[in-house]
């Protein structure tokens, strides 16, 4: 995948991105998140800060066009992303991977392979 003109972050390495130029997923696996975990993750961050990066990728032009400001689309950590916006967090540890957009629902149902869904 071409990377949008000036993208800012290296690929394949944990980077820190601010919040409000990482989207979510729209068509996620993860349906709903239940209290109680996000609820204990959340506890956990504020009280270790964030162990695990989360997963990105970059935005298509289009997407870009559509959405100014924003730079990544999450494909794995939307608990993460969450319990950081609780905290009151400004950024959120991402590694931003190479992949295609079509390619996007498929890497997040592999980044969730081993947890269970709602």
């Amino acid at each position: 995948m071409a990377l949008p003109a000036g993208f800012p972050y290296p690929l394949n390495q944990e980077v820190e991105i601010p919040l409000e130029q990482i989207i979510p997923n729209p068509n996620q696996p993860r349906r709903s998140m239940r209290k109680e975990p996000l609820e204990t993750l959340t506890a956990s961050m504020k009280a270790k800060g964030q162990l695990t990066s989360a997963k990105v990728r970059p935005l298509t032009e289009a997407e870009r066009a559509a959405l100014p400001g924003a730079w990544v689309m999450l494909v794995g950590g939307h608990r993460r992303r969450q319990a950081a916006l609780l905290n009151g967090f400004k950024t959120l540890k991402c590694t931003v991977d190479d992949i295609a957009p079509e390619d996007t629902h498929y890497q997040a149902l592999m980044d969730n392979d081993y947890e269970e869904m709602d």
